[in-house]
């Protein structure tokens, strides 16, 4: 067990950060947060991160179903964890420029390519 990961589904967009942590943290610690989707469609998503999988498996066991904000959410264990994507969005100096074997952009540029 190292998915320590879930992803909400069918999520009401009346739902909020401090109500999916009111609920879901009686399961475990949660290390991180994502609440996805437009808040003016009826349905949006998250991500929620665990300190340890145990919890992640027990969130999708406890609250599979659970109806919040009117809608019945759908759970299952994400296949990835929540990351930050390295990006940056400043135009990068000259040297480094030359020296990427990417397609790098100058308004959209990988963060390794700055090293």
């Amino acid at each position: 067990m190292t998915n320590r990961t879930i992803h909400i589904g069918n999520l009401s967009s009346q739902a909020t950060e401090a109500t999916l942590r009111a609920y879901f943290s009686q399961c475990g610690q949660i290390t991180n947060l994502k609440l996805a989707g437009d808040p003016n469609y009826p349905a949006r998503f998250a991500f929620i991160e665990y300190a340890d999988a145990a919890s992640a498996h027990a969130a999708c066991n406890v609250f599979n179903g659970l109806d919040i904000g009117g809608k019945c959410i759908k759970l299952q264990l994400a296949k990835n964890p929540i990351t930050s994507p390295a990006v940056s969005l400043s135009k990068p100096p000259p040297h480094i420029r030359s020296v990427c074997n990417h397609t790098c952009t100058p308004l959209l540029w990988h963060a390794h390519c700055s090293v």
